[in-house]
């Protein structure tokens, strides 16, 4: 056994002495400038028998072996001619180069043997061109792209990089035939001058060019555009207590914008940020007060510190909402006054929170669902509410926390509203259907029904449905928090009323009188208030104003007063004689 170390190579192979020739023929294929050659097809051919073996060069190496029985009857002896050639055909056409050898005598176990050749003559790619944006442009987008266009005389693949005037690369692409390159979109500063160049290089022989130094200046910034849009609507009334407050904005130049959101009286609401140019900013959810007049505007923000303000919008929230009805599910099942009915093999169940993988985003430790038995066909499963009177009312909202999920296709949950009873001749409207999946930890739900039209609006039902129609698999659809309400009716805006009035209580003379008044407030809503008082002569003759009898026994009564010029001369009280 014979064992070589070749360069980095490593041999192993059987001398003729061992009774079985084997040849090694290796080496390493060079181009006329010294760079070893990768990919070229060699062949090693014993020009004497005739006999070839064919390789291809990796990171310039080849290796080929001659034996006696590989394939049988192969074998070099010394004296033989050896040549070597590549096949120059493809990426490889043009070139050429071959070498001829004699085998030694004696025969050695390995023979390196190398290939020099010789590339045709190459000329370096042409000079990149037609420079985009245009040489000395000016507002020229921040978020522009640089482009040229790039050829070779012989059409070789190059490598074309994209660099800043100090040398920065910007980016590269390898393996580019004739044609327009263009780089991905920038992000550059605003009112800024820029200086770029490209380099090409033939990616076969290395050859390259450079372009011109060119340079263009980007745009000037703007200001976004005022936030428009408004949710809740400018005037709106009757707004949730909880409502979020929203606004479209864009931005002339595609900026993202911040968005701060303001009460008429300059106080922050909230600031939303990395708002793309042409969505959507949303605060979250507010807390507001009854039956209240809110104004509020937005204000847009782009990156350089530009901004611009919205017009004042105004909504005022809801009057007092009156809660008839909650549920949570945490006691028994189905609850006190609920109904369950089925049309199939339909059913509704109270679930512990944990016990499966999608469940609505309620509270406590039960919710209530019709879960599919993936082998059994499930259909028409009903949960009713108790019955509720809706006499007067035009809106009712009914919010709660759902889970619905499809699966295989068949699956329906609904919510409907029947009066006069649970029957189908009682059915009123659908108020839910939905048939794809919620996201898998469900979703918050407010749905509303008007009941001013209904049959019997004073006995009024929610139905809970939820059916695979028979083909099972479908999974199915979870319910918790129930709050069904109702706005209240608002006091009349004169909620106050007079309790008492502090008159003189007495004759008056003619002139000015003061009259006070007190009044209570009957409701909830304070108020202040003229009162307008009339006097009048009750008995229609006319009025009296000084009564005194003279019976207090006191000279001068209370409020008289008794002046004498003479001190034997005076008034007193006497009794009724004959003579008076």
């Amino acid at each position: 056994m014979i064992v070589a170390a070749v360069g980095s190579q490593m041999f192993v192979g059987t001398s003729a002495a061992e009774g079985r020739l084997v040849v090694t023929i290796y080496g390493y294929v060079y181009d006329d400038d010294g760079y070893l050659v990768d990919g070229l097809e060699v062949n090693v051919t014993d020009t004497s028998t005739g006999i070839s073996k064919y390789t291809t060069t990796s990171s310039g190496f080849y290796q080929v072996s001659f034996s006696d029985t590989d394939p049988p009857g192969i074998e070099i002896y010394p004296g033989d001619t050896l040549t070597i050639t590549g096949n120059y055909t493809g990426d490889f056409a043009g070139w050429s180069g071959s070498n001829t050898t004699t085998a030694p005598d004696p025969l050695p176990d390995y023979l390196q043997f190398d290939l020099h050749v010789v590339k045709p003559p190459n000329y370096p790619p042409n000079e990149p061109t037609n420079p985009n944006p245009v040489n000395g442009s000016v507002d020229v987008s921040i978020h522009t792209t640089l482009s040229c266009y790039v050829s070779d005389p012989e059409g070789d693949p190059m490598d074309v990089s994209f660099y800043w005037g100090d040398d920065t690369l910007i980016q590269s692409f390898s393996g580019v035939g004739n044609g327009t390159v263009t780089t991905s979109a920038l992000s550059l500063d605003y009112s800024t001058t820029y200086y770029w160049y490209v380099m090409v290089e033939d990616n076969m022989f290395k050859d390259s060019n450079t372009s011109a130094l060119w340079h263009f200046t980007t745009e000037a910034n703007q200001p976004p555009n005022p936030p428009t849009d408004p949710v809740p609507s400018d005037g709106a009334t009757g707004i949730p207590l909880s409502t979020t407050l929203s606004v479209d904005v864009s931005d002339p130049l595609g900026d993202t914008l911040n968005v701060s959101f303001y009460w008429a009286n300059a106080t922050l609401i909230e600031t939303v940020t990395g708002v793309p140019s042409g969505g959507t900013a949303e605060t979250s959810a507010l807390s507001l007060a009854l039956n209240t007049t809110y104004e509020w505007y937005a204000v847009a923000e782009d990156p350089d510190g530009l901004t611009a303000t919205s017009a004042t919008w105004n909504f005022t929230t809801t009057n007092f909402v009156q809660n008839w009805y909650y549920q949570d599910f945490e006691g028994p099942f189905p609850p006190p006054g609920w109904t369950l009915t089925s049309v199939g093999t339909g059913e509704w169940f109270q679930n512990a929170y944990g016990s499966h993988s999608y469940e609505p985003p309620g509270t406590g430790m039960y919710y209530v669902n019709a879960w599919d038995d993936p082998a059994a066909d499930y259909t028409g499963a009903s949960l009713w509410t108790p019955q509720f009177d809706c006499t007067g009312l035009s809106n009712v909202d009914v919010v709660f926390e759902r889970n619905f999920q499809d699966f295989a296709g068949y699956g329906e949950g609904q919510v409907n509203v029947y009066s006069g009873g649970m029957d189908p001749s009682n059915f009123e409207e659908q108020i839910l259907f939905v048939t794809t999946d919620d996201p898998s930890g469900g979703v918050h739900t407010e749905l509303s029904f008007d009941p001013s039209g209904y049959a019997d609006p004073s006995e009024v039902y929610i139905e809970f449905y939820y059916t695979d129609d028979g083909y099972g698999s479908a999974w199915g659809f979870s319910i918790d928090d129930l709050n069904v309400s109702a706005p209240a009716i608002i006091p009349p805006t004169h909620d106050v009323m007079p309790t008492a009035l502090n008159s003189p209580g007495a004759t008056e003379m003619e002139g000015d009188i003061t009259v006070n008044v007190t009044v209570m407030n009957a409701g909830t809503f304070t108020e202040t208030f003229d009162v307008n008082c009339t006097i009048y002569d009750v008995t229609g003759a006319r009025a009296t104003i000084l009564a005194e009898g003279f019976e207090g026994g006191v000279v001068p009564p209370a409020g008289w007063t008794l002046v004498q010029y003479n001190p034997v001369q005076t008034w007193e009280i006497d009794d009724y004689d004959p003579y008076e």
